[in-house]
């Protein structure tokens, strides 16, 4: 090849190997500039996870403080109150109450029914 075309060849390598720099550091920069969107993103998004795990946390633990409550109540009722006055209490809520108590039978009566159906 003669010398002007291994000049031409060289500055066009030179110009290729410049290009592709020009395009790597331009991909660097759109990579830089979308991991910190992504970061700032998944910042974010941390942050709300965190703040509702805390808001979800004391609701459960609220709720779980009302259920042991209930528990512990019910135990003590039972442990407190004979037959007799538990049938006494149960007739005194289906006056004052009769469309809760009523509900109340059918679902006891659906669950005994299930649980006696799943026996067989």
């Amino acid at each position: 090849m003669n010398t002007r075309g291994e000049e031409a060849l060289a500055g066009l390598e030179n110009s290729l190997d410049d290009a592709t720099r020009s395009a790597a550091r331009f991909a660097r920069q759109r990579v830089d500039g979308a991991a910190e969107t992504v970061t700032n993103a998944m910042d974010g998004a941390a942050h709300g996870v965190r703040e509702n795990a805390r808001a979800a946390g004391d609701a459960l633990s609220r709720a779980g403080r009302g259920v042991a409550a209930g528990v512990a109540g019910s135990a003590g009722y039972l442990r407190d109150n004979d037959a007799r006055e538990m049938f006494d209490d149960v007739r005194g809520l289906a006056k004052k109450h009769p469309g809760v108590v009523l509900i109340a039978v059918a679902v006891v009566g659906f669950l005994l029914g299930r649980t006696m159906k799943s026996a067989d």
